[in-house]
């Protein structure tokens, strides 16, 4: 990605085709998550989508505290069956309706 493009919103990540590369700093694990998936899952929850504090609705797969770092990546997403279908959507949208 190139060093002058700003990541301030999570629809910037979508917008520049580029991927979430999350990293815990207490582990160090790394994830890449679909960052058109995560925008939408944000918004379902009607969460605020800034890079800045995005990281608080998240949690390292591995030690189950909070990532620290969101940067943007080409690569693809680990779990790409995450929210796959239509059908999750629709469940999540019943869901919080609810």
């Amino acid at each position: 990605m190139a060093a002058n493009i700003s990541f301030k919103d999570l629809r910037d990540f979508a917008k520049r085709d580029a991927n979430l590369l999350v990293i815990c700093s207490n582990c160090d694990h790394k994830g890449v998550l679909d960052a058109e998936k995560v925008c939408r899952y944000y918004l379902c929850h009607g969460w605020n989508t800034a890079t800045s504090i995005a990281h608080l609705h998240m949690r390292c797969h591995v030690c189950k505290r909070r990532p620290t770092e969101i940067h943007p990546t080409p690569n693809k997403p680990d779990r790409p069956q995450w929210m796959g279908s239509q059908q999750d959507w629709t469940r999540l949208t019943r869901k919080l309706r609810n």
